[in-house]
């Protein structure tokens, strides 16, 4: 089989299409032809072999030499002990090994059936950008009705799930993007929208009771200052290594001395989450945004586009697999 793997770090053109021998499922694994896979910022920074993760990707070359991905695909083979799932089935998740290859294999507590009602390029663009903002919305962020939300980096892949969500839990939602995607955030839901070329969301004289940060591009003071006497701050999201770091020390450390919480949310993909987040997108009231969808042999050039951070929602990367 053909898998885009990886030798050394760095930017996308070290991904190199290769044959590979197509993997055998573990016990508890499924082996997935993959019909579709898409991007997330993880897969890039192990891809660059950023220092934060080369404690677990490898300190001088990556271990693990097919990188992650959200795939969408049908199930080939099963292993022994699986039991949710059989030959045949169309099935949605989160690859954490070998998943930018014609086939991978998954672990069943990492999969879901595909509803019916979405294509292979919409179900791999949901698993992890979509529980991430599911966890940032309930899990965190407890949105109710009324609760007036700001969400800045509104029209990326997690923040354009998070507009949804927060309004489907009747939250207030504020969107911050820039204003080309103004129409597209408004479209989504959101009952204001901030251009952040032209205005500074952290002046506005309005209170969030909660601000999910998929940007990380303001200091803590700042985000402090948009916020209600009691409410909270999820920094989700980071422009650097080093705000991700201010973030994980500064954030837990200053939320002891005041009401405001400030801290670092990390996701923890859920399959119960999963299916709610597939539920949710086959009745509709979850949408996937795809700005654009690459073919399989064009995997460098989608991760260039996921590197230049402008993408509206997700990038996904489209196998000739057949028929939906």
């Amino acid at each position: 089989m053909k898998a885009f793997i990886h030798h050394n770090y760095g930017p996308a053109d070290v991904l190199r299409l290769s044959e590979v021998a197509k993997p055998e499922p573990a016990a508890n694994e499924l082996q997935i032809k993959v019909h579709a896979f898409s991007l997330n910022p993880e897969e890039m920074h192990m891809m660059h072999g950023m220092f934060a993760v080369r404690p677990i990707t490898g300190f001088r070359r990556p271990k693990v030499l097919c990188l992650k991905a959200d795939i969408a695909g049908v199930v080939e083979a099963i292993g022994d002990a699986v039991s949710d799932f059989k030959i045949g089935d169309k099935v949605m998740g989160r690859a954490n090994k070998g998943g930018q290859a014609q086939f991978t294999c998954v672990p069943q507590d990492r999969l879901v059936h595909k509803p019916e009602a979405l294509s292979f390029e919409q179900a791999a663009a949901l698993p992890l950008a979509g529980v991430t903002a599911l966890q940032a919305v309930t899990k965190n962020g407890n949105v109710h009705k009324g609760m007036r939300v700001l969400i800045n980096g509104a029209s990326g892949g997690i923040g354009t799930y998070a507009v949804q969500l927060a309004k489907h839990f009747d939250g207030e939602v504020t969107a911050v993007c820039s204003g080309k995607n103004i129409d597209l955030v408004t479209q989504l839901g959101a009952d204001h929208a901030i251009d952040y070329h032209t205005g500074d969301f952290t002046r506005t004289r309005r209170s969030n009771e909660l601000i999910i940060d998929l940007v990380g591009n303001r200091s803590l003071s700042d985000m402090r200052s948009c916020l209600s006497k009691n409410g909270k701050c999820l920094m989700v999201g980071f422009s650097t290594p080093a705000s991700m770091f201010r973030a994980l020390i500064g954030g837990p450390l200053s939320s002891n001395f005041s009401t405001q919480k400030v801290g670092v949310m990390m996701a923890s993909f859920d399959k119960a989450d999963l299916q709610t987040v597939a539920d949710l997108a086959a009745t509709g009231d979850l949408e996937a945004t795809i700005d654009k969808a690459y073919p399989f042999e064009m995997t460098p050039k989608a991760m260039h586009h996921l590197a230049t951070v402008r993408a509206k929602g997700k990038i996904v990367v489209r196998l000739d697999a057949g028929s939906e």
